[in-house]
């Protein structure tokens, strides 16, 4: 399968919609690895301290401290409340399906994706790129 790398010229700006989210620091060491299975079935890693990020009472994915600090405000709506406070950078792929590999500003490799035609191709400020699903992204961000 080949690899898929974000074409800027590709992009737009979408701002974030207010989606209030209850995340838990986990404070491991840093140096320390971290893996988890994120609730789209990949496998997500961390090294050092990152966030776990519920939903329904269970974690569902997880999110690198420095990542989420840099992307995320805090709300009294909930216990442990946060949203996302920053835009992304996106574009609806069109091809075969491919492999995108999202990189952690440290140089971690957070996990690999499998993109499909039509799904969106993310890129956050920090420059972390992923795949969104269509009704994912339009959960999350003001998409006209």
């Amino acid at each position: 399968m080949t690899q898929v790398t974000f074409d800027e010229t590709l992009a737009q700006s979408y701002l974030p919609l207010r989606v209030v989210k209850q995340a838990v620091l986990v404070p491991v060491p840093d140096g320390v690895e971290t893996i988890i299975k994120a609730e789209w079935g990949e496998l997500q890693k961390f090294v050092g301290p990152w966030y776990a990020i519920y939903v329904d009472g269970n974690v569902a994915y997880g999110s690198a401290k420095q990542e989420f600090d840099e992307s995320h405000g805090t709300t009294d709506e909930m216990e442990n409340g946060y949203f996302k406070n920053t835009p992304i950078d996106a574009y609806q792929y069109r091809g075969p399906d491919a492999r995108v590999t999202t990189v952690l500003s440290d140089g971690t490799i957070e996990t690999e994706n499998t993109i499909s035609d039509g799904d969106w191709l993310a890129k956050w400020p920090h420059g972390e790129v992923g795949v969104l699903k269509e009704d994912n992204l339009r959960k999350r961000y003001q998409v006209g």
